[in-house]
Protein backbone atom coordinates (compact mmCIF):
# COMPACT_ATOMS: atom_id res chain seq x y z
CA UNK A 1 0.00 0.00 0.00
CA UNK A 2 2.74 2.31 0.82
CA UNK A 3 4.10 1.88 -2.00
CA UNK A 4 1.37 2.52 -4.41
CA UNK A 5 1.05 5.84 -2.17
CA UNK A 6 4.59 6.85 -2.99
CA UNK A 7 4.28 5.73 -7.11
CA UNK A 8 0.99 8.28 -6.90
CA UNK A 9 3.02 10.98 -5.35
CA UNK A 10 6.13 10.59 -7.56
CA UNK A 11 4.08 10.38 -10.81
CA UNK A 12 2.10 13.75 -9.28
CA UNK A 13 5.65 15.87 -8.60
CA UNK A 14 6.63 14.43 -12.38
CA UNK A 15 3.74 16.11 -13.75
CA UNK A 16 3.13 18.78 -12.17
CA UNK A 17 6.89 20.06 -11.63
CA UNK A 18 7.96 19.39 -15.05
CA UNK A 19 8.06 21.45 -18.00
CA UNK A 20 5.91 21.58 -21.28
CA UNK A 21 7.42 23.84 -24.59
CA UNK A 22 5.82 27.11 -23.31
CA UNK A 23 8.15 29.49 -24.43
CA UNK A 24 8.46 32.88 -26.57
CA UNK A 25 8.95 32.10 -29.90
CA UNK A 26 6.74 28.76 -29.96
CA UNK A 27 4.36 28.55 -33.15
CA UNK A 28 0.86 27.11 -31.75
CA UNK A 29 -1.60 25.13 -33.37
CA UNK A 30 -5.08 24.23 -32.26
CA UNK A 31 -8.23 22.55 -32.83
CA UNK A 32 -10.76 23.21 -30.45
CA UNK A 33 -14.81 22.52 -30.19
CA UNK A 34 -17.28 24.79 -28.58
CA UNK A 35 -20.96 23.57 -27.11
CA UNK A 36 -22.30 26.11 -25.39
CA UNK A 37 -26.49 26.73 -24.15
CA UNK A 38 -27.48 30.45 -24.34
CA UNK A 39 -30.48 32.66 -24.81
CA UNK A 40 -31.11 35.15 -27.95
CA UNK A 41 -33.29 38.08 -27.30
CA UNK A 42 -33.98 41.19 -29.99
CA UNK A 43 -34.28 45.18 -29.93
CA UNK A 44 -34.88 47.72 -31.05
CA UNK A 45 -34.14 51.52 -29.99
CA UNK A 46 -33.48 49.60 -26.88
CA UNK A 47 -37.15 48.16 -26.70
CA UNK A 48 -36.43 44.05 -26.28
CA UNK A 49 -38.86 42.79 -29.14
CA UNK A 50 -38.87 38.84 -28.72
CA UNK A 51 -37.02 36.68 -26.48
CA UNK A 52 -35.80 32.81 -27.70
CA UNK A 53 -36.43 29.97 -25.31
CA UNK A 54 -33.18 28.32 -25.84
CA UNK A 55 -30.64 28.68 -27.98
CA UNK A 56 -27.88 25.61 -28.53
CA UNK A 57 -24.46 26.18 -30.33
CA UNK A 58 -21.37 23.95 -31.96
CA UNK A 59 -18.56 25.80 -32.75
CA UNK A 60 -15.29 24.27 -34.33
CA UNK A 61 -12.06 26.80 -33.87
CA UNK A 62 -8.93 25.95 -35.81
CA UNK A 63 -6.37 28.65 -35.00
CA UNK A 64 -2.71 29.33 -35.09
CA UNK A 65 -0.43 31.45 -33.38
CA UNK A 66 2.93 32.30 -31.53
CA UNK A 67 4.20 32.66 -28.08
CA UNK A 68 5.51 36.46 -27.81
CA UNK A 69 6.47 35.45 -24.20
CA UNK A 70 6.63 32.12 -22.54
CA UNK A 71 3.48 32.97 -21.32
CA UNK A 72 1.56 35.32 -23.80
CA UNK A 73 0.25 33.95 -26.43
CA UNK A 74 -1.64 36.10 -29.72
CA UNK A 75 -3.09 34.38 -32.56
CA UNK A 76 -6.07 34.33 -35.00
CA UNK A 77 -9.16 31.56 -34.60
CA UNK A 78 -11.88 30.99 -37.56
CA UNK A 79 -14.66 30.17 -35.59
CA UNK A 80 -17.30 27.74 -37.70
CA UNK A 81 -20.66 27.94 -35.67
CA UNK A 82 -23.91 25.95 -35.93
CA UNK A 83 -26.72 27.23 -33.87
CA UNK A 84 -30.40 25.90 -32.92
CA UNK A 85 -33.27 28.37 -31.51
CA UNK A 86 -36.38 28.04 -30.52
CA UNK A 87 -38.56 31.07 -29.86
CA UNK A 88 -41.72 31.96 -27.22
CA UNK A 89 -43.58 32.69 -30.77
CA UNK A 90 -43.19 28.85 -31.70
CA UNK A 91 -40.95 29.71 -34.42
CA UNK A 92 -37.53 28.26 -34.77
CA UNK A 93 -34.47 29.38 -36.68
CA UNK A 94 -30.80 27.00 -37.67
CA UNK A 95 -28.00 29.20 -38.31
CA UNK A 96 -24.54 28.80 -40.19
CA UNK A 97 -21.90 31.61 -39.23
CA UNK A 98 -17.95 32.12 -39.96
CA UNK A 99 -16.31 34.49 -38.20
CA UNK A 100 -12.66 35.31 -37.24
CA UNK A 101 -11.22 36.17 -34.16
CA UNK A 102 -8.05 37.85 -32.86
CA UNK A 103 -7.29 36.36 -29.25
CA UNK A 104 -4.84 36.62 -26.67
CA UNK A 105 -4.20 34.00 -23.88
CA UNK A 106 -2.24 34.07 -20.78
CA UNK A 107 -0.49 30.93 -19.33
CA UNK A 108 -0.21 30.84 -15.63
CA UNK A 109 2.68 28.21 -15.52
CA UNK A 110 4.68 27.04 -18.06
CA UNK A 111 4.39 23.62 -16.46
CA UNK A 112 2.77 20.21 -17.95
CA UNK A 113 -0.46 20.86 -16.35
CA UNK A 114 -0.88 24.86 -17.17
CA UNK A 115 -3.70 27.14 -16.52
CA UNK A 116 -4.31 29.81 -18.87
CA UNK A 117 -7.39 31.97 -19.30
CA UNK A 118 -8.37 33.43 -23.07
CA UNK A 119 -10.29 36.22 -24.29
CA UNK A 120 -10.82 36.84 -27.66
CA UNK A 121 -12.99 39.48 -29.97
CA UNK A 122 -14.53 38.05 -33.34
CA UNK A 123 -16.17 40.01 -36.66
CA UNK A 124 -17.98 37.50 -39.27
CA UNK A 125 -21.09 36.79 -41.16
CA UNK A 126 -24.26 34.56 -40.35
CA UNK A 127 -26.84 32.72 -42.75
CA UNK A 128 -30.00 32.17 -40.73
CA UNK A 129 -33.11 30.33 -41.85
CA UNK A 130 -36.32 31.08 -39.89
CA UNK A 131 -38.99 28.94 -39.82
CA UNK A 132 -42.32 29.66 -38.48
CA UNK A 133 -44.67 27.57 -36.51
CA UNK A 134 -47.48 27.68 -39.41
CA UNK A 135 -45.50 28.79 -43.08
CA UNK A 136 -42.57 28.56 -45.16
CA UNK A 137 -39.34 29.30 -43.94
CA UNK A 138 -37.48 32.26 -44.68
CA UNK A 139 -33.70 33.17 -45.19
CA UNK A 140 -31.70 35.51 -44.37
CA UNK A 141 -28.49 37.14 -43.61
CA UNK A 142 -26.69 39.14 -41.29
CA UNK A 143 -23.24 40.30 -39.57
CA UNK A 144 -22.02 39.33 -36.36
CA UNK A 145 -19.68 41.00 -33.46
CA UNK A 146 -18.50 39.08 -30.51
CA UNK A 147 -15.70 38.45 -27.77
CA UNK A 148 -15.62 35.91 -24.98
CA UNK A 149 -13.86 35.12 -21.95
CA UNK A 150 -12.38 31.06 -21.27
CA UNK A 151 -10.57 29.51 -18.13
CA UNK A 152 -9.07 26.54 -18.61
CA UNK A 153 -6.43 24.21 -18.25
CA UNK A 154 -3.82 22.58 -21.22
CA UNK A 155 -2.81 19.16 -20.03
CA UNK A 156 0.47 18.46 -21.85
CA UNK A 157 0.87 14.53 -23.02
CA UNK A 158 4.94 15.46 -23.73
CA UNK A 159 6.55 18.74 -24.73
CA UNK A 160 4.45 19.52 -27.80
CA UNK A 161 1.11 18.02 -27.32
CA UNK A 162 -1.57 19.01 -24.61
CA UNK A 163 -5.15 18.45 -24.58
CA UNK A 164 -7.31 21.72 -23.78
CA UNK A 165 -10.49 21.58 -21.07
CA UNK A 166 -11.95 25.12 -20.42
CA UNK A 167 -15.53 26.65 -19.77
CA UNK A 168 -16.43 29.86 -20.94
CA UNK A 169 -18.48 33.33 -21.65
CA UNK A 170 -20.04 33.86 -25.38
CA UNK A 171 -21.40 37.22 -25.89
CA UNK A 172 -22.33 37.70 -29.66
CA UNK A 173 -24.67 40.93 -31.51
CA UNK A 174 -26.06 39.94 -34.48
CA UNK A 175 -27.09 43.25 -36.65
CA UNK A 176 -30.16 42.57 -39.24
CA UNK A 177 -30.37 45.46 -41.99
CA UNK A 178 -33.21 43.93 -43.69
CA UNK A 179 -36.76 43.44 -42.56
CA UNK A 180 -36.79 40.79 -39.41
CA UNK A 181 -38.73 37.65 -39.75
CA UNK A 182 -39.36 36.71 -36.85
CA UNK A 183 -40.88 40.25 -35.56
CA UNK A 184 -41.78 41.97 -38.82
CA UNK A 185 -39.82 45.09 -38.11
CA UNK A 186 -38.73 46.78 -40.96
CA UNK A 187 -35.70 48.47 -39.51
CA UNK A 188 -32.96 47.06 -38.41
CA UNK A 189 -32.47 45.64 -35.74
CA UNK A 190 -29.84 43.75 -33.45
CA UNK A 191 -30.00 40.51 -31.83
CA UNK A 192 -28.17 39.15 -29.03
CA UNK A 193 -26.73 36.06 -28.04
CA UNK A 194 -25.35 35.14 -24.42
CA UNK A 195 -23.63 31.31 -23.67
CA UNK A 196 -21.96 29.19 -20.96
CA UNK A 197 -20.57 26.56 -22.54
CA UNK A 198 -17.24 24.01 -22.42
CA UNK A 199 -14.18 23.99 -24.61
CA UNK A 200 -12.55 20.54 -25.50
CA UNK A 201 -9.29 20.73 -27.83
CA UNK A 202 -5.71 20.02 -28.93
CA UNK A 203 -2.62 22.17 -29.42
CA UNK A 204 0.09 21.59 -30.66
CA UNK A 205 3.41 23.53 -30.08
CA UNK A 206 6.13 23.51 -32.95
Amino acid sequence: MKKIVFTIELIGIIVFNSSAQIEGGKVFLSGTTYLGLGETSAKVDNNTIYQDRTTINFTLSPGVGGFITNRILLGLIIDLRIMATEYDNGGKSSTEEYAFAPFMRYYFTTKRVAPYIHADVSSGEVFRKYTPKTGKGISYNSSSKGWSLITGVSSFVNDNVAFDFGFGYLSTTYTIEQRDPISGVNEPIKQKYIAFGFDIGIIVLL
